[in-house]
């Protein structure tokens, strides 16, 4: 946000989760596309097909955790960039963003009570309505909240 006297700015950005797209060694899955920060993984015997699993998988993800809070016409875009990369944007940003760091604690085998009391927090309810997708959260505060699952954790994402 830009402040200049009495008039605000408001620049709204897309945020785009990073993948990799590569030809798999699997015998019957030719490719194998990696959004680590969604630890989503999509395998398939063509291009188009990977790219649709891919699709289904994160949606599926969003449904099964976040239905209450999933905006309906909720609009999900897999982006082929042609080299080697992909990316993941969605109309609504904060469950992307929710499904991340769910994704990531569970990667760690953290639990909530734990992550928020690496956030110096001695109740686990407001980190849980950021995972649950319940409240938006600025890059600032996703990659605070990313820190306190994983210090070592570094952030893949496309802002434009």
């Amino acid at each position: 946000m830009l402040c200049a006297g009495y008039n605000t700015l408001k620049v709204r950005c897309t945020v785009e989760f990073t993948g990799n797209i590569r030809e798999s060694k699997e015998a019957d899955l030719s490719w194998r596309i990696e959004v680590s920060s969604l630890c989503i993984f999509a395998y398939g015997g063509t291009r188009k097909e990977v790219f649709e699993r891919l699709h289904d998988l994160i949606i599926t993800s969003l449904e099964l955790h976040f239905k209450e809070n999933l905006q309906k016409g909720f609009k999900l875009d897999i982006i082929d960039h042609g080299d080697g990369t992909v990316g993941v944007e969605g109309s609504d940003q904060k469950v992307l963003m929710a499904l991340a760091l769910r994704k990531q604690r569970e990667r760690k085998g953290s639990s909530v009570r734990q992550v928020s009391g690496k956030m110096g927090s001695s109740s686990p309810a407001a980190y849980a309505r950021y995972e649950k997708g319940e409240i938006s959260m600025s890059l600032e505060k996703f990659d605070q909240l990313l820190k306190a699952i994983d210090s070592k954790h570094t952030l893949f994402l496309t802002i434009h």
